[in-house]
């Protein structure tokens, strides 16, 4: 799962359906197990303990299921430390053409037909093809893009890329 133009992590349902499933399950399977244990000391029926027990163990092997979807990208920026980190990747000379990069946008530059400047935690700056979505980006927002080329301008290191969709 990838972040669009203008969307941030708080907006990604996926990962909100992911921990309800997960700490859903396993708070759903061990009242069923609990349950079951009592109903088999007091010797009642089953039936409703395992139901919420099965019910809780479905939950929580589904979670781990949706979980095998989320992409995680290759690299995440969304502080200066973790910045400053990447940068150093980039220094020492490792390619991240076709890597994902994750960041937080600290400033949003002029949109311009060449495309749309936008600074990253740690100094570096990563230009996106101009167009209608891309432009809605804001400071703030959390950008997933696929990474073409960088190198360093000016002395300042610009990443380029596409926003991931």
């Amino acid at each position: 799962m990838s972040l669009k133009a203008g969307e941030t992590l708080e907006d990604n349902h996926m990962n909100v359906v992911f921990v309800l499933l997960f700490f859903g399950g396993i708070a759903a399977a061990f009242v069923g197990l609990v349950m079951l244990i009592i109903n088999l000391i007091k010797k009642k029926s089953i039936k409703t303990s395992g139901i919420i027990l099965g019910a809780g163990a479905a939950c929580f092997a589904l979670s781990i299921v949706i979980s095998g979807y989320i992409d995680n990208p290759d690299y995440t920026v969304t502080n200066a430390s973790e910045g400053h980190e990447f940068i150093q990747n980039l220094e020492s000379g490792k390619s991240i053409n076709g890597k994902t990069l994750k960041f937080k946008v600290t400033t949003v530059g002029k949109n311009e037909d060449q495309g749309i400047g936008l600074q990253a935690p740690g100094d570096f700056d990563v230009i996106v093809p101009y167009n209608k979505n891309n432009s809605k980006i804001k400071t703030g927002d959390t950008v997933e893009i696929t990474c073409n080329s960088s190198g360093k301008l000016f002395n300042i290191w610009v990443v380029s890329g596409t926003i991931k969709e």
